[in-house]
């Protein structure tokens, strides 16, 4: 059994922070011995773990860090030391380059920056104390199709500095989906609101609901089982696309429900053609002509389907869309693209798919409770301090940016302080007196809900933050929304404005 192992983030390609003294470490039995560009450093192993730190060193390329215990080596290749950054928070800055490729496609499909690298950290949770290391990841190189998993933030801010003056850019994403600001602070830092959160999820931990007898239904199982009819035979009615179901026939529908449109081809297409079915509320299954072309598991992403040669055909072909609603309301988000493009060059057709579509119900039912009545752990604290931040105690960053405030905006009265008390136990848990960017949230109006009252608070209270934050700025979205849009695609906009502040705040 290999006894020598270095933590996930130390792998090939990985990029530490130059001109700064950088912790390696890992798991060992013994006395372990690293080596990098002539400099050597050793430590004796205890209870099974070491760490050793290696001197400053000046932006460079291209090295091979080397670790050795006993008969067992581990080799590091094509190490770089340049700045590296914490890109933390929740979805929007976890946003990937393939998600805005409508705005911004040409100039990520010509990326070619292999000293830009991005180490993601996924989401996993620990609620008793910072865990031992973070999740397994690559290093992601900007360029090929690699780029188009990075966050599309980050790659453009790193860009900025990048072609300024050469320097290898790293970063550290945790960026989570949905997490709020809670789930980033140590529990020393709760206040006593979220002290009393967490010990109730904690007690629900301990003792879950008990599981239905025998034979019984769960609320899960029933929702699969009643959702899954198998497509209807007959058509129910009319839905204008795009559309919310507030106010038609499907007003208050939570379960599966088809919709049918038939459009028109006049030449016998050539080559892939491709869909593109704007944002749904909330999870679909994609298929024309009877083939099943795209499905997406959750509300947020476009649907942008390629539609393989062979499918598409001269003359009437028919669109199906199976779309799950989970919440009472769903449907087809406004102001976001809907057609369906097929044939190249002076063949090319493209059809607008608004208008009226049929539609017929699957399954209606009630939605199962989440994780049988526990809280998403996302909004539980400490759960992404312990798991994601805690844990890169050692290393050194030039500097933290922060994009999240989406899910906390009923408590946007409380943020300034919870903000406050996170900066301050990162510093603490990672030694490190950073400086940080925060991002103003662009404006947003939901599809279903209306405009949340709390979310221009949360705006308000952002663009304060640097009254209450020591060496901290932030840099406003506001104007880089989109109508019905929680995850806006002018993210290379938002990347050179963190770049500019990053400038002045990280370099001067």
């Amino acid at each position: 059994m290999e006894k020598l192992a270095l933590m996930p983030v130390f792998q090939d390609g990985m990029i530490l922070q130059r001109d700064r003294s950088c912790e390696i470490w890992g798991h060992a039995e013994g006395r372990v011995t690293v080596e990098l560009d002539g400099a050597s450093v050793s430590a004796e192993a205890e209870n099974g773990r070491f760490r050793v730190t290696l001197p400053p060193h000046a932006a460079g390329r291209g090295y091979t860090l080397t670790a050795v215990c006993g008969d067992e080596r581990v080799c590091v290749s094509d190490v770089c030391f340049g700045d590296v950054f914490i890109f933390s928070g929740q979805s929007n800055f976890e946003t990937p380059c393939r998600r805005v490729l409508d705005v911004s496609a040409r100039e990520i499909a010509r990326a070619d920056y292999p000293y830009i690298r991005e180490y993601k950290i996924n989401a996993s949770y620990g609620f008793d104390g910072p865990t031992d290391g973070v999740t397994p990841g690559v290093w992601k190189r900007a360029g090929g199709a690699e780029i188009y998993d990075m966050s599309a933030p980050a790659f453009f801010f790193a860009k900025e500095l990048y072609e300024r003056d050469g320097v290898p850019i790293g970063i550290i994403l945790n960026a989570i989906g949905g997490s709020g600001i809670s789930s980033w602070m140590p529990r020393e830092a709760l206040d006593e609101k979220q002290e009393s959160f967490l010990k109730l999820y904690l007690d629900l931990l301990s003792s879950p609901p008990p599981s239905p007898p025998p034979g019984e239904e769960t609320s899960s199982e029933r929702w699969d089982r009643e959702i899954n009819r198998g497509e209807p035979e007959k058509r129910d009615g009319y839905f204008e696309v795009p559309g919310m179901t507030m106010g038609t026939a499907l007003d208050g529908f939570s379960g599966s429900v088809w919709f049918y449109r038939e459009v028109m081809l006049d030449s016998e297409p050539e080559g892939d053609g491709f869909i593109y079915v704007g944002e749904l509320i909330d999870s679909d299954e994609t298929f024309i002509n009877g083939v099943k072309v795209g499905e997406t598991g959750y509300r947020y992403p476009p649907r942008k389907y390629t539609v393989p040669a062979g499918i598409l055909k001269k003359g009437v072909n028919e669109i199906k869309l199976r779309l799950v609603i989970n919440g009472g309301q769903g449907g087809f988000i406004p102001e976001h693209p809907y057609w369906l493009r097929a044939g190249a060059d002076e063949n090319e057709e493209k059809i607008p798919l608004t208008g009226r579509w049929e539609y017929a119900v699957e399954g209606r039912s009630t939605p199962p409770a989440f994780g049988g009545g526990m809280m998403p752990p996302a909004a539980v604290p400490t759960g992404l301090f312990n798991s994601a931040v805690a844990p890169l105690r050692g290393l050194r960053f030039k500097g933290v940016l922060w994009y999240q405030g989406e899910s906390d905006t009923s408590a946007a009265a409380e943020y300034t302080g919870r903000f406050a008390a996170m900066i301050k136990g990162w510093r603490e848990a990672l030694d490190e007196d950073f400086k940080v960017i925060c991002v103003e949230m662009p404006d947003y109006c939901d599809p279903i809900t209306g405009i949340d009252p709390g979310w221009a608070e949360m705006q308000k209270v952002q663009r304060e933050l640097p009254q209450h934050v020591k060496d901290c700025v932030t840099v406003s979205a506001r104007d880089l929304g989109a109508p019905y849009e929680l995850h806006p695609q002018y993210k290379k906009e938002l990347g050179v404005r963190l770049a500019a502040a990053g400038r002045k705040l990280f370099y001067e």
